[in-house]
């Protein structure tokens, strides 16, 4: 089985100001499961809001939305993660 890349990146001013990225994808050419690192600052555009200023509230909505996934047990583990050793739980 082949491996591919993803990647996503917010530049300001031409800086690289967040970026998320899966270098063990399971198949090529889709971007799996990235998260749209890009909606907070579009959110921001639109409403005339300051460059980076919902990052941090979109970021902690991201993690209570995982962690409300991880208590009712509907959170996928990792693809593959199990093929590599059994004895791994992700979760």
């Amino acid at each position: 089985m082949q491996a591919s890349y993803s990647g996503k990146m917010v530049i300001h001013a031409g800086e690289v100001v967040q970026e998320v990225f899966d270098g063990n994808q399971r198949a090529q050419s889709l971007d799996w499961v990235l998260l749209d690192i890009f909606a907070p600052f579009k959110a921001e555009w639109d409403r005339g809001l300051e460059f980076g200023s919902l990052w941090r509230e979109w970021a902690e909505d991201v993690g209570t939305a995982i962690e409300a996934l991880r208590s009712t047990g509907n959170l996928m583990p990792e693809p593959g993660l199990q093929d590599r050793d059994p004895s791994v739980t992700p979760f």
